[in-house]
This record gives C-alpha cells, structure tokens and sequence, in this order.
C-alpha cells in the first residue's frame, strides 16, 4: 500500500514580513522536511506543501512558503520514486504573507 511518512521536520521557525528582509540564515543550510515515499517504485510523485489553517482546514492560510521550488505560497516538485522507499529532502522553506485582502480581492476579479 501507497504511504507517505514525515521523518524529519523543522520545529521551529519565526514568522518574517517581507519587508524584513531577514531570511533566516541560521537554518538555511538544513532541510525544512524530510518525507519517505513508501511502495510508490517506478512512478512519478508529485510533492505539494502548502500552509492551511490548523482550525478551518478547508482553508489556505494567508502565510506561504517562500523558496526553491515555491509558487504563489505553494511547494511542489515533482520526484521519480526508483526504491521501494525513496527519502525525499525539501529544502528550507521560509512563510511569508502571501494572501492579504488586497491580493484576496486581485484573485476574485
């Protein structure tokens, strides 16, 4: 059966405002997540993180990821699976504000 498990996960990191410009050098050099892909052999995954809301769920949050492989707030890269379990490294990633109501109002137009 198909799985995906967490092995490593950053456990800490302070929200930054774009405007900052402190892009968090202490962690840069360590991954943001470690994922192992479990019985997925010979096929192409396609990885995709995004921040949500812990209480409504079926919402995104207005934070996103910002780094390698990010667009608009959301990871994804896509990853050829060769083992029986393949351990896929994701760089650091950094949140940000993403959706503010002006860029909410820009994208229901």
């Amino acid at each position: 059966k198909p799985d995906v498990k967490i092995m490593k996960c950053i456990g800490f990191q302070k929200f930054r405002y774009c405007g900052e410009n402190r892009p968090g050098k202490k962690y840069q050099d360590k991954d943001f997540l470690q994922i192992a892909l479990v019985n997925m052999s010979g096929k192409n995954v396609r990885v995709q993180i995004v921040c949500f809301d812990a209480e409504r769920t079926d919402e995104i949050h207005p934070n996103g990821l910002v780094g390698r492989d990010c667009e608009h707030g959301v990871y994804t890269k896509t990853v050829p699976v060769s083992k029986s379990t393949q351990i896929v490294r994701i760089p650091y990633l950094r949140t940000e504000r993403i959706l503010t109501k002006k860029t909410k109002d820009e994208s229901n137009k």
